[in-house]
C-alpha cells in the first residue's frame, strides 16, 4: 500500500463536517481506523465499531455489498488507515502482511484470503506474491477513493469516457413530460437509458432544469 498523500487526505478528514455525505464518510472511516489502533495498543481490549445512522457510511455500504465478514471488513479498514492515519500506520509493520491481520484483528477467517473471497475476487484487496501469509497486501486505489468518498471512476473506462456538453436547442412538449418522468424515476436509486434520436436531443431530455420542472 502507498502512504504517500497521507498527509493530505489527513488535511481533509473534519468531523465537524459530518452533516456533509463526503465528510461524514471519511470522518466515519477515520473513526474505524481509531478503533483499530486502539486494539492494537491494548489487544486484549474489545472496542465496538462506531454507530452510524442511515443511510450508511460509504465503508459500511461496502461491506453489504460484497457481502464482507467483520474481519475482511477490517482488513479493508486496516490498509486504508495505513494511508490516512500517521498513528496507524506507525503501529503496522511495513510491509502489511495477512498473517499480521489474522494475529491482530477479530474474528480472523482464513478464508478471507481465498481467491473466490470477496476481497480477492473482486479485487478489493490484493495479495502481491505466492504466499499468501506473508506476501504484502494492498489495497485497490479505487477501493480506498470510495471508503473516503473521493469521486473517481475505474481506470480502465477512463480512456473510453468524455466530457460533453449540450448545444442549444428548444425542449419540445414531449421531452419536456419525459424529462419529468425521468426526474420522477431519479427520486429513487434507478438506471435511466435513452435511446433513439440525436445526442443534442437525448440531452436536452436530462437538462437541469427541465428535470427540476
Amino acid at each position: 500500500w502507498d502512504r504517500r498523500g497521507r498527509d493530505d487526505h489527513m488535511a481533509n478528514l473534519d468531523s465537524s463536517a459530518v452533516g456533509d455525505r463526503v465528510a461524514r464518510d471519511r470522518w466515519y472511516l477515520l473513526s474505524e481506523v481509531e478503533r483499530l489502533r486502539a486494539r492494537l495498543s491494548n489487544p486484549n481490549t474489545a472496542i465496538a465499531s462506531t454507530p452510524f445512522d442511515e443511510p450508511a457510511p460509504a465503508i459500511v455500504q461496502l461491506q453489504r455489498k460484497f457481502g464482507l465478514s467483520p474481519f475482511e471488513r477490517d482488513l479493508i479498514v486496516m490498509c486504508a488507515g495505513a494511508v490516512v492515519s500517521r498513528e496507524l500506520a506507525a503501529a503496522l509493520p511495513v510491509p502489511l502482511t495477512f498473517s499480521f491481520a489474522m494475529t491482530t484483528l477479530a474474528e480472523a477467517r482464513l478464508d478471507a484470503a481465498s481467491p473466490f473471497g470477496p476481497l480477492i475476487a473482486n479485487r478489493l484487496l490484493a495479495i502481491e506474491g505466492n504466499d499468501v501469509f506473508s506476501a504484502p497486501l494492498r489495497l485497490d486505489l479505487r477501493v480506498l477513493h470510495f471508503v473516503l468518498g473521493i469521486p473517481s471512476i475505474e481506470p480502465s473506462l477512463a480512456p473510453l469516457l468524455r466530457a460533453t456538453r449540450a448545444e442549444p436547442y428548444t425542449r419540445v412538449a414531449a421531452q419536456q413530460q419525459l424529462a419529468s418522468r425521468i426526474a420522477a424515476i431519479l427520486a429513487t436509486p434507478a438506471l435511466v437509458q435513452l435511446t433513439g434520436g440525436t445526442p443534442a436531443e437525448r440531452l436536452a431530455c436530462l437538462d437541469k432544469d427541465g428535470m427540476d420542472a
